[in-house]
This record gives structure tokens, sequence and C-alpha cells, in this order.
């Protein structure tokens, strides 16, 4: 199965809750989602940092450098007041499909 506009919309809802709840770097992000059931929310590394810069230029999110182990920088990602918007707009449009989904594919509300 292809992944679509619906797959891209779901990931993209996923990364911004995980960073309502916390901040993190990119590798932590796709290993979260790599852990999510059957790799289903996975996406590879490179796609991922292309959604965060997309998401970033939205201003979703914002990200920084901060310094990680050792002498090493990671760079993290928080969300914004804006993002905190659009994550409930994209959760309460996830309700309403998902309700429909529900109804057609189940027969139930």
């Amino acid at each position: 199965m292809r992944k679509s506009e619906v797959m891209k919309g779901s990931v993209e809802l996923a990364v911004l809750t995980m960073l309502s709840k916390k901040k993190m770097y990119g590798y932590q992000i796709t290993q979260d989602l790599k852990a999510s059931k059957d790799n289903v929310l996975y996406i590879a590394e490179g796609t991922l940092y292309l959604m965060l810069k997309r998401l970033e230029k939205h201003k979703f999110i914002k990200g920084q450098w901060e310094k990680g182990k050792g002498k090493r920088k990671v760079h993290t990602y928080t969300i914004t007041a804006e993002g905190k918007k659009d994550l409930k707009a994209r959760q309460e449009h996830w309700k309403t499909l998902q309700k429909a989904l529900n109804k057609v594919l189940l027969g139930s509300g």
C-alpha cells in the first residue's frame, strides 16, 4: 500500500503530539515512530527532517541547537503556540474522520 496524504498527515499529527509533551531531537522522534504498532508510523530520517523543516517554516515548531552528551550538539525541537493551535485543529479533524470511517466501515457512530 502506498503512503498517501492521509499517512503524511497522520505522521505530522503524531510528531506534533510528541512535541507537545516534550522537547525532542530528530533521532528520538524516528525511534518513537518506529516503535509504533507494526512500524506503521515509521518514516526514514531524511523524510522526517524534511517534515520538521516544513513544520518549522510554518512556525508550528522551533528548532535549536543544544549541548548533548560530551562535546556533541543536538538539534532539538519544541512545539510553538501556533503549533499547539494547529495540533488542536488536526486532533479535531482526526476525531471527525475517525467517526465517519467507523460509521462507514463498522456501521457504528
